[in-house]
């Protein structure tokens, strides 16, 4: 910081902020290609925070979840999980989402969505703000290797 004090008294004080902007708008653009990364996904991706909120889904996960249980993302963005699909709580989605968190590791396992019978590949990931969720329906997937056998 530096400091200039005039004959009149007046006291200035000032410090070069350039080296802090140059670091906030590098973390911004990082920001923005993790964001257009995610945009750009097939798999649908959701990230929940500590309190199990949903607080980012890509396009794919936003379609997702308007087909399952037919909520926009202003009617879903800042719930929980459980609130959403109230349906996973007790099962394996709670069980390993859980031990995701608790444990600190990738969990990866598949679920039926019973009222559309759609079976979906899941993988979440722990993080320092909560889960990251990367999962798709893989039905035509299980269908193809039955055929094969």
């Amino acid at each position: 910081m530096c400091r200039s004090t005039s004959v009149d008294g007046f006291v200035a004080a000032w410090r070069d902020v350039t080296v802090q902007k140059q670091a906030e708008l590098m973390l911004q653009a990082k920001n923005q290609q993790i964001t257009t990364i995610w945009e750009s996904m097939t798999d649908a991706y959701v990230t929940l925070d500590r309190e199990w909120r949903m607080i980012y889904t890509n396009p794919t996960a936003t379609e997702v979840v308007r087909q399952l249980v037919g909520f926009t993302p202003e009617e879903f963005l800042g719930k929980t999980h459980w609130e959403v699909f109230p349906w996973s709580v007790g099962n394996i989605v709670e069980q390993e989402y859980r031990r995701a968190v608790t444990d600190r590791v990738a969990v990866h396992f598949e679920v039926l969505y019973e009222p559309t019978g759609i079976l979906f590949e899941i993988h979440a990931y722990p993080s320092e703000i909560g889960l990251g969720i990367y999962f798709q329906d893989i039905n035509k997937r299980k269908r193809n290797e039955a055929e094969r056998i």
